[in-house]
């Protein structure tokens, strides 16, 4: 069993910061210092996207195209709030706000933006993309409630993970065997805790910490789960703090104590990133330890973190935005990428029963090799097509999870990751 930090060993830890990283960690990216940030999110490019808007503020959302050297407003609100930014494997950008169109769309990168009409379309909180279709989002309405579409948006189920009025669903995070989390935020006694669903957000199953305001959720490549609180119900009996469930556990163990978590990210090689108290942490041993990464007397560091594809870590609190001066060092890809793998094109993506395969590039000779591994690199499917051949394969047998579908043919060899449902 894993031994949690207590808040005196973060003490400790934050006595020796000189000894850490957190005089060298952040770098602070210029950011118009007239509105509140509220989301952010980077595309492929390294486009970085910022929601803004808070009480008596104009919200709207902001573009960067050069990592932070200047900005643009490219959607504007009149006295409402961008709560929650988005973007899924083709780089559609999905917004949520509070008013009328709680969800908006741009598929050009920010210049054009459509409504999307959620069920009760009001107050959008969170955003969760899987592949080219699949969307989930929790809205604060009446209650924990999930809704999803697997078409874009344009239809819409949904869901209420308890029977409470105020809670709130602040976290959805995916696992790599297929297997959703959500945190749901309390406010009295009996409601709060992380919900489990292993059919693609039709159902929901209480896990535990009823009573926690569950604020973040993340998923490790070993499929354990970590939350964090904010706050509890009834802290006489109860601490607010990190929670992991680990492989073989049965049930959420406190491994940090007494720090209010506000975001959880979790690199490729499994280093934790911790945003709490206006701290900014991180764990090199999946939660046995922790160190500091920026503290409150610096003026600098993330209450929300997001890890881009350049392998930087980029955070924000307030009105500033900040970057790590140094890349993560993340683990090596499960397959090593061609540079060409944008060329490869699976749908529908997340799939139940068939996958298509379309690449650019493909020749009107010549054969080509389909092989599907799963997230722990066992092969699954292996094919010999000919090039004539309609690439669809019946994936209907394979466990719910992540997979990664190669073809190869006598030019190149090209790979992308897809979801069975």
């Amino acid at each position: 069993m894993k031994t949690k930090t207590n808040i005196l060993l973060a003490l400790m830890l934050i006595s020796f910061a000189p000894m850490l990283h957190a005089q060298d960690f952040w770098e602070r990216i210029s950011f118009p210092d007239s509105v509140t940030i509220r989301c952010m999110a980077l595309n492929q490019q390294g486009h970085i996207f910022v929601g803004t808007g808070s009480h008596g503020e104009t919200g709207g959302v902001y573009r960067s195209l050069d990592d932070g050297q200047s900005w643009e407003c490219v959607y504007f609100l009149d006295r409402f709030s961008i709560f929650s930014i988005e973007i899924n494997e083709q780089g559609y950008i999905y917004a949520g706000k509070n008013g009328f169109d709680a969800l908006i769309c741009s598929k050009n990168n920010g210049e054009d933006w459509h409504p999307l009409y959620p069920p009760l379309g009001d107050n959008l909180l969170e955003i969760l993309c899987v592949g080219g279709d699949t969307i989930f989002i929790s809205q604060w309405t009446s209650g924990p409630f999930i809704a999803y579409s697997y078409n874009g948006g344009q239809d819409w189920d949904s869901v209420y993970l308890e029977n409470h009025q105020i809670a709130r669903v602040r976290d959805i995070a995916l696992a790599d065997n297929g297997c959703l989390y959500a945190g749901v935020h309390g406010y009295s006694s009996g409601e709060g805790g992380l919900y489990k669903s292993e059919d693609w957000g039709k159902s929901w199953n209480y896990i535990g910490l009823v009573n926690h305001q569950v604020c973040a959720v993340a998923v490790n490549s070993n499929n354990e789960v970590f939350t964090g609180d904010w706050w509890t119900m009834n802290y006489n009996v109860q601490t607010p703090g990190l929670y992991a469930l680990y492989e073989g556990g049965d049930s959420l163990e406190m491994i940090l104590e007494s720090v209010q978590v506000t975001d959880i990210a979790i690199a490729e090689n499994d280093d934790i990133y911790i945003a709490a108290n206006y701290w900014n942490l991180v764990s090199y041993d999946n939660g046995y330890s922790f160190e500091v990464l920026s503290k409150p007397s610096q003026l600098i560091g993330a209450t929300e973190l997001e890890i881009a594809s350049n392998g930087h870590i980029y955070g924000f609190g307030g009105n500033s935005v900040v970057k790590s001066i140094d890349p993560l060092i993340t683990a090596l890809p499960l397959i090593k990428q061609t540079g060409k793998d944008h060329l490869l094109k699976l749908y529908p993506n997340p799939s139940s029963k068939y996958l298509n395969i379309l690449f650019e590039g493909k020749t009107s000779t010549g054969t080509i090799y389909v092989g599907i591994t799963n997230s722990e690199g066992k092969k699954v499917f292996e094919r010999k097509f000919v090039s004539e051949e309609k690439l669809q394969i019946d994936i209907g047998h394979l466990p719910v999870g992540l997979y990664f579908a190669r073809v190869r043919t006598n030019k190149e060899l090209l790979c992308r990751k897809f979801i069975k449902r």
